[in-house]
């Protein structure tokens, strides 16, 4: 009887023990902490969880991602969050009765909140440390100091051993590629990830679940609660920027973009503006390569779905899990997504519940004026274009256009026209150079006339001439008389948050916020550039000068 006692009494010590350490923590140490710029986190709301996360660097930094849990990094983990982000984040509408103001326009394209996409940090080789000292050792090596005493902090709920995953971001900042973890009997809390010499950070969560997710102590926010404006001649908005003003004043509270959405397989229709493709068909498309090949998997996973099935091997497809993980935690019941915007430190604690469904839509409150789309431009035929890194293929109906880079980051990026004479030339931040008027892919217009010669620029070229067209890349030079999009040294417009990594633009430039102020521009040293105007002025004068000669001559 006293050993049947004992070895009760030992089991439910080590269930105990078992539980407090069901929730992994986290801990988030770089060289630079404050180039950590964002969390990204999907998670199944289940008594076993997966998650998902991707932290966001905004320049050059080694960053560690500290665990006691059994951190894998997978490249279908990074696509299934990348997927979810996609499928969830906020399309912004122009407001209801802007044509009048740009009156060569019957309808406006919706503003995709994701922005440029940025480089994807692949993880380096993992660490293993045994204890607080091997810990800091290990990360000295990769040139991150961390005392003890703020290791102790960590250790202290998180027991050794430990797992170190480590990244490299170049000058132009990147995203992580997403690691994923599962977590026992954690239901419905969020992973307790410290930031090291970082008091908050803003993360955006994915709550995959079978209802809608809300905080437990309430407090949660609508976009509604601020100001959103709408860029026509780029399909922009400064919803990113707008949300960060947001989340300064409401630390504490959550913002909710998306509730209860079955965009996991169905694709999100916006009524009168198209489509969004599901997660499902983006994650596998991605995978792939290519939406043909993705096609057996997606009609493998959406028959499965369709019929009810309970087998994870028919979630499984291309040697990808993520969703077989998330149908298996649900128990296969409907999955439905929901999107969180706050801080890390915030309320961690969520319930699942009833809720309205709300998709990822929302109407501007405001409409920039001083820009308008030149006539004769396009309007939206109400086609989504894959983008780049997107396969051809079902990408949905919409009257907007979608960014089919590897890594989405929701950058806000901003272009201003020369208003310095009869003549604009629009300079696109993103592209390498431009000669005419270039009209930005994704900029924020200010005051300014049309003017001639069309063009837009082509990813990574260097020079253009006469008529053009342009999506987006790094930039080099621009010449002609231009204005940059952001106050920068590097007068090529390199946004705060865009990683922009290229060289100076030549040409008298100015940013945004100076041009806004009526400050004097700057003076930025000019690069030599050929334009068309040029060699054609040359070629004229050719002739004139032999003519002179001959003339002198006789």
């Amino acid at each position: 009887m006293r050993f049947r006692c004992s070895l009760v009494l030992s089991a439910a010590l080590v269930f105990t023990v078992g539980a407090a350490r069901a929730q992994a923590g986290m801990l988030l140490a770089a060289d630079d902490p404050k180039q950590i710029a964002q969390l990204d986190l999907a998670q199944v709301m289940a008594e076993n969880s997966t998650r998902w996360l991707s932290v966001r660097l905004t320049g050059r930094a080694r960053l560690a991602l500290i665990s006691s849990a059994d951190l894998e990094a997978v490249s279908s983990g990074d696509a299934w969050l990348r997927a979810l982000d996609y499928a969830t984040r906020e399309r912004v509408a122009a407001p209801p009765d802007p044509l009048s103001v740009c009156a060569e326009r019957s309808s406006f394209a919706l503003a995709d909140s994701g922005g440029p996409g940025t480089v994807r940090l692949d993880a380096r080789p993992a660490l293993t440390a045994s204890s607080d000292l091997e810990l800091q050792r290990a990360l000295a090596e990769l040139g991150i100091q961390l005392n003890l005493a703020r290791i102790a902090e960590f250790s202290a709920h998180e027991p050794a051993p430990y797992r170190v995953l480590w990244f490299d971001a170049p000058s132009a900042g990147g995203a992580t590629a997403a690691v994923r973890w599962l977590e026992r009997g954690s239901s419905n809390d969020l992973p307790k990830i410290r930031v090291a010499d970082l008091d908050a950070v803003p993360i955006n969560l994915i709550a995959l679940a079978k209802d809608a997710v809300s905080p437990s102590a309430g407090g949660e926010a609508d976009p509604s609660e601020f100001a959103v404006t709408y860029f026509p001649l780029s399909a922009t908005s400064d919803y990113v920027n707008a949300r960060a003003r947001w989340q300064e004043d409401n630390p504490e509270r959550w913002l909710v973009e998306a509730v209860n959405t079955a965009a996991l397989f169905d694709d999100t229709v916006l009524a009168g503006e198209g489509a969004i493709p599901s997660a499902v068909f983006r994650y596998f498309s991605t995978l792939t390569g290519n939406a043909a090949l993705a096609s057996p998997c997606i009609a493998q996973v959406e028959t499965a779905h369709t019929h009810r099935s309970g087998d994870s091997a028919d979630f499984t497809c291309a040697g990808a899990d993520d969703l077989a993980r998330t149908e298996s935690e649900l128990d296969f019941a409907d999955v439905r997504l929901t999107r969180l915007f706050g801080e890390a430190s915030a309320t961690s604690t969520f319930v699942v519940e009833p809720d309205a469904q709300r998709n990822p839509r929302l109407q501007a409150t405001d409409f920039e004026t001083k820009g308008c789309p030149p006539p004769g431009a396009a309007e939206p035929d109400g086609t989504v274009s894959p983008g780049a890194g997107m396969p051809e293929g079902r990408a949905g109906t919409g009257a907007f256009s979608t960014n089919g880079s590897e890594v989405d980051t929701p950058v806000e990026q901003t272009g201003v026209p020369n208003d310095g004479g009869g003549c604009s030339l629009w300079v696109d931040t993103s592209d390498d150079s431009c000669n005419g008027d270039s009209q930005p892919s994704s900029s924020e217009p200010s005051s300014s006339d049309a003017c001639s010669g069309d063009s837009s620029s082509d990813a990574s070229s260097d020079s253009c001439s006469g008529d053009s067209s342009s999506d987006s890349a790094n930039s080099d030079s621009c010449s002609g008389d231009s204005n940059a999009s952001s106050n920068d040294s590097s007068g090529c417009g390199n946004n705060d948050k865009s990683g922009y990594d290229g060289d100076t633009c030549s040409g008298n430039s100015a940013s945004s916020t100076t041009e806004r102020l009526g400050s004097p521009r700057p003076k930025r040293k000019h690069r030599l550039r050929l334009s068309l105007f040029m060699l054609l002025g040359a070629g004229l004068s050719l002739p004139m000068r032999r003519g002179l000669r001959r003339q002198q001559l006789s």
